[in-house]
């Protein structure tokens, strides 16, 4: 009986779906999460993984975060320029918003308490060491005795 030929190989399924780069690199810098940016191109989470690997040849966390970390710098120069005048572009209220909770930059505290309140703050805060070193003074001469007691009830 002859042989038969080999079978060829044909593709499965759907052809792969092109991925925009420059879009994923535009939601990454907005510190978007891989799985809402597969859900904005219309595909799998573990597709955008898979073929950042394949077609960027690095996993994608580490991708995602060098991009978040450009759109981290591009906050910070953004309220540079406007602080300083470099520019009208942009929200002031958003920036220091976005400064807040993105970049984790706060306020410097200020106390508001007056003369006063950190006296008596003081004079508290003192009162409580006080009474801790005379708990410490109690313990240690309870352990004592106990100690005692014990080497006399040795000796009987």
């Amino acid at each position: 009986m002859p042989r038969k030929p080999p079978a060829i190989k044909r593709p499965r399924g759907l052809p792969p779906k092109e991925i925009d780069w420059d879009l994923v690199d535009d939601y990454l810098e907005t510190g978007c999460p891989g799985t809402k940016i597969a859900d904005a191109i219309g595909i799998h989470p573990d597709t955008l993984y898979n073929r950042c690997e394949s077609e960027k040849g690095v996993v994608f966390s580490a991708y995602s975060q060098t991009k978040r970390n450009k759109g981290d710098a591009l906050l910070f120069k953004a309220q540079f320029d406007k602080a300083i005048g470099r520019t009208d572009l942009g929200d002031s209220s958003l920036l220091t918003h976005l400064g807040k909770t993105r970049l984790e930059q706060k306020e410097a505290a200020i106390s508001t308490a007056t003369p006063e309140q950190e006296k008596n703050y003081r004079m508290v805060i003192d009162q409580l060491a006080d009474l801790q070193k005379s708990r410490q003074t109690i313990s240690i001469e309870v352990k004592t005795q106990e100690n005692s007691n014990e080497l006399d009830s040795d000796k009987s």
